[in-house]
C-alpha cells in the first residue's frame, strides 16, 4: 500500500473508531446477543446511523421488519 496514500486515510479512520466503539458499548450493554453478532452487524449494515438504530430498535424488542422499514427511511436521505 502507498504510505502516502494510508496517511491520507487516517483523519478518517479516527473519525469512525469512536463510532465504532460507541457501537460495540451500546450493543453489549443494552442487548443479549451473542458477542458476535456486533462484529456481524459491522460487515452488514454499512451505515454508522443504521447500527446505532438497530441498537435500539432491538433494545425495545422491535421486530425485524420494523427495524429495516426505520433503517430503509433514514437512510432514505442518502436517495
Amino acid at each position: 500500500m502507498n504510505q502516502s496514500v494510508f496517511r491520507l486515510t487516517l483523519p478518517i479512520l479516527f473519525g469512525y473508531l469512536p463510532l465504532g466503539m460507541a457501537f460495540g458499548v451500546l450493543f453489549s450493554t443494552q442487548l443479549d446477543y451473542a458477542w458476535w453478532a456486533a462484529p456481524l452487524m459491522g460487515f452488514v449494515i454499512y451505515a454508522g446511523a443504521g447500527q446505532i438504530l438497530a441498537v435500539s430498535l432491538l433494545a425495545v424488542n422491535a421486530g425485524l421488519l420494523e427495524v429495516f422499514i426505520a433503517m430503509f427511511v433514514l437512510n432514505a436521505r442518502h436517495l
